[in-house]
This record gives C-alpha cells, structure tokens and sequence, in this order.
C-alpha cells in the first residue's frame, strides 16, 4: 500500500458505515490516512451558496450586529454575548466556510460546529478568529464585533468576487451605526475606528 496517498472509504448516505475503513486503517498501519465518509460528512458537506443564500447570510450577520450594540450600550453583556456567538459569529463561519468550499472544490466537510475549519484557513484568520472569543469585558466585546465586522468584510468580498455575486449594502449603514455608537457610548475613537474607516474606504473603491 503507497504511504504517499490517501484512501477515502465511503459509505452510503444514512448508513454511517465505517467497519470497513476502520479495519483497512488498521491493517494498513496508516489510520492517519484513512478518511472516513460518515453521515456528519454529508451533513456537513461545504456546498456553493446560491446568490440568495449568500446575500442572507450577509443580511443576518450585519442587521444583527444592532442587537449586539444595544446589550453593549445598556450594559446588558449576556444579552450582547448571546446575539454575538448565536448569530454574528455563526454567519462569520458560514461565510469562511464557503471561502474554504470555493478554495477546496466544495469537496470537503468543515464537521459539526465548524470543527475542522482551521485545516483549511491561513493561520492569520485562524488567529483573528481565536481572538474574537474573547468577551470577558464590555471592551473586549467591541473589539471582537470590531474584528468579526473585518473578517466578514474581507471574507464575504472574496465570496462575492470569486461567485460574481453582488456585495450587499449593509456593510456601509451597519458599519457607520456601529462607530457612531462606539463613539458615543465609550467616548474612543482609537486604532479600531481607524481601521474601520479604511477598511469602508476600501471597500468604496472597488
């Protein structure tokens, strides 16, 4: 057996078997391998987003960013969180997880929770992503919104230019909202409101 490939054993969608692979990894003295095809890969499977698809998910990740803003500024930091991760981050994931589909062919499973999508991301957006989970502080959840708005900016508008779908408008009204309230509830303007207004410059010229 050639140790410079890898063997993918694939069972029928709903069966969930994998007996078989399992015992040819073993016998074979190469587990690591050995790729099982279960259920959780065709229930995970990256599919290409349709032009609808990819607009809701924009939708959802930037017109709920409000929510996340008011729990900041009424000091509400558990109502904050929960829109944050239930919401906002999901959509982040969802939309790398369509750059990865797109980078791989949408041939691979990213696993349940977006488990294994650091195997197919650069370790400066695995980094930044990590960093957003950090929300221990009213401060801290403003940088992670402010990180999470920069990672879907650049994340969706590779999305967009490699499917030839239309960047939607939210970015622009969300992204303003979101300074004004910074601002004015904090009193800062700092390195992150800088960033934001290239970023929006940016993305105006293109």
């Amino acid at each position: 057996m050639n140790q410079g490939r890898i063997i993918v054993i694939t069972g029928a969608p709903g069966t969930g078997k994998t007996t078989t692979a399992s015992a040819v990894a073993k016998e074979s003295d190469l587990e690591k391998s050995v790729h099982m095809h279960t259920d959780d890969f065709y229930h995970y499977h990256v599919r290409k987003p349709s032009a609808r698809e990819y607009d809701d998910c924009c939708n959802e990740f930037w017109n709920v960013t409000p929510y996340v803003i008011k729990g900041l500024c009424r000091k509400e930091i558990l109502f904050a969180i929960d829109h944050f991760n239930q919401i906002v981050r999901h959509e982040l994931l969802r939309m790398i997880s369509w750059k990865v589909g797109i980078e791989t062919g949408f041939k691979l499973s990213v696993g349940k929770n977006y488990k294994f999508i650091e195997r197919y991301i650069s370790e400066d957006l695995w980094e930044k992503l990590l960093s957003t989970y950090r929300m221990d502080s009213y401060e801290n959840i403003w940088e992670a919104l402010f990180l999470c708005h920069q990672l879907f900016r650049a994340v969706s508008g590779e999305v967009a230019e490699r499917l030839h779908y239309a960047y939607p408008e939210y970015d622009r009204n969300i992204t303003k909202y979101t300074r004004d309230m910074y601002k004015k509830y904090t009193g800062k303007t700092g390195c992150l409101d800088s960033t934001y207004a290239a970023d929006i410059e940016e993305r105006r010229e293109q």
